[in-house]
């Protein structure tokens, strides 16, 4: 990626590392910016900051793994430094896109004036008499053949190019930090570590998206200008076939594009790729055509380096854990519980939906021994001992257990529900429905049910059939109408265009 970013800028912004800021800057005529050179120190003193952090966190984690006895203390430690080190590294985001905005302004201002101030000394200077540059646009044959002010659009779009590769290393930066979170969220058992991962996944992806456009309207208008005044310049020097020449590879990579929609993680990087190789292609033919040795040698070199850069990355898309235990309920003799392994107090999820069968509510703890071996039981204190048993991830799975339980002997047991962590006690009357009824949900749509739908449907029923007649699809059969509601709403939420209907069936 620094070498592309090198050859983006040609000669314009110094390659050297930064050594001691006020000496050297990454582009030479900025020295005096105090505002850029402030940015430059703070730029570096974040990075020391990131790589100090990265080799601590990095020891604590050896620590994690092998120190069993300590882990809640390194967890909670490990949580601190990652929560640094994101905010370090959103500063870096933001900083690079400064630095960038003022250099890239600098140079756009320098090319416009004529003046060669912010020009490397270790390049060479650009002599309006010359045609044979490394710059491929500042050869000649452009200034020579187009009107002033279509040279100078030309020029700036050469200029605007040196800040993609700096999007693009950020890009990829988040991304490889994106790459790093999934391995780690994915096995993660730590609830509090979790979510402060996937907290971070959704920022980095934010700002991807946002980086991702920036990078679309930039090279946009880099990609169109170019194109626009290369051919100018040929139709004017009647090289038709190099004109038609460019036609067919436009057409073909215009297929490519299509082709690789949706593979990679990023649409935009994959396109950039193939639309720069052609760019690339086009002025290394015009460099030949017009016997441009220095730019020709200068483009095949860029040309080797973009073909040893991987921008199609793998797609990555982080779905948010829940971590809810969902268990059936189950019989034991003797109860599992006992006074060595008490009945546990439950810890309602912030996140999710969750089902239980409260079976009990009392002022004082009870003994395991009048829950009649179930299993598993919960509590929670709600000003009372409230006594819970099972956990479903449906209402139609709770309330098929409530049979079961009164079978055991269980009176009462009313199913109560969180969903997000906001309780609510479900209408036990509604939900066992009307005797000798029974309902359907129909689903009208033409061609076979898109996959998101047919999953919804069988995340949310339990044994629940998918009949097709004709250009509908019925669901059923449900004991009651609101969990036909229920499901008929979820169907809506996800594709609102689609019409969804409740019948009711006489058994």
């Amino acid at each position: 990626m620094k070498l592309l970013y090198i050859y983006i800028i040609l000669g314009l912004i110094m390659s050297a590392p930064l050594v001691a800021v006020s000496q050297v800057v990454r582009v030479v005529g900025l020295e005096d910016n105090k505002e850029y050179v402030a940015l430059i120190k703070e730029e570096s003193s974040l990075k020391h900051q990131e790589d100090s952090l990265t080799i601590n966190v990095g020891k604590i984690r050896d620590k994690f793994k092998t120190d069993v006895d300590n882990k809640e203390k390194y967890s909670a430690q490990i949580l601190q430094i990652e929560g640094a080190l994101f905010d370090i590294r959103s500063k870096l985001g933001l900083i690079s896109g400064e630095i960038n905005s003022i250099e890239q302004e600098f140079i756009i201002e320098s090319l416009n004036s004529g003046n060669l101030v912010g020009i490397s000394v270790l390049s060479p200077k650009i002599d309006s008499l010359s045609s044979n540059l490394g710059v491929l646009t500042s050869n000649t044959i452009f200034s020579n053949n187009l009107p002033a002010s279509d040279y100078s659009i030309l020029k700036k779009a050469q200029a605007k190019e040196l800040s993609i590769a700096k999007y693009i290393d950020i890009y990829t930066t988040n991304y490889n930090s994106i790459a790093n979170i999934e391995d780690r969220y994915m096995v993660e058992e730590d609830i509090i570590i979790a979510d402060s991962l996937y907290e971070k996944y959704r920022s980095l992806h934010k700002l991807n998206n946002v980086i991702n456009d920036t990078i679309s309207d930039i090279w946009s208008s880099v990609y169109d200008n170019k194109s626009y005044y290369y051919n100018l310049v040929l139709d004017k020097l009647n090289k038709i076939p190099e004109i038609e020449k460019f036609g067919a590879k436009l057409s073909l990579m215009a297929q490519k594009k299509t082709e690789l929609i949706g593979k990679y993680n990023s649409d935009l990087l994959s396109s950039y790729y193939l639309e720069k190789k052609m760019l690339l292609e086009n002025e290394i033919d015009i460099a030949k055509l017009f016997s441009l040795g220095a730019a020709r040698d200068s483009l095949s070199r860029a040309m080797k380096q973009l073909n040893g850069l991987n921008l199609q990355l793998k797609k990555i898309e982080i779905k948010e854990r829940i971590f809810i235990d969902y268990d059936s309920i189950e019989f034991s003799k003797p109860s599992k519980y006992n006074y060595s392994n008490p009945i546990p107090e439950y810890n309602v999820p912030v996140r999710g939906e969750v089902y239980k069968l409260l079976v009990g509510s009392y002022t004082v703890k009870q003994s395991p021994s009048i829950f009649r071996g179930a299993y598993p039981i919960s509590y929670i204190r709600d000003g009372r001992y409230s006594y819970y048993i099972g956990s479903f991830k449906t209402i139609d799975e709770a309330i098929g257990s409530v049979k079961l339980l009164k079978t055991k002997g269980f009176r009462n047991p009313v199913v109560i529900g969180w969903i997000d962590g906001v309780k609510y006690e479900v209408d036990m009357d509604a939900e066992m429905g009307k005797e000798g009824f029974a309902y359907r949900v129909r689903v009208d749509f033409s061609g076979d049910l898109p996959e998101e739908v047919v999953k919804l449907i069988k995340d949310n029923t339990v044994n629940k059939d998918i009949s097709r007649i004709n250009e509908s699809y019925t669901i059923g059969l449900f004991d009651s109408e609101a969990s036909a509601t229920r499901l008929s709403e979820k169907i809506k939420v996800l594709m609102p265009d689609l019409n969804v209907v409740i019948s009711e069936v006489n058994l």
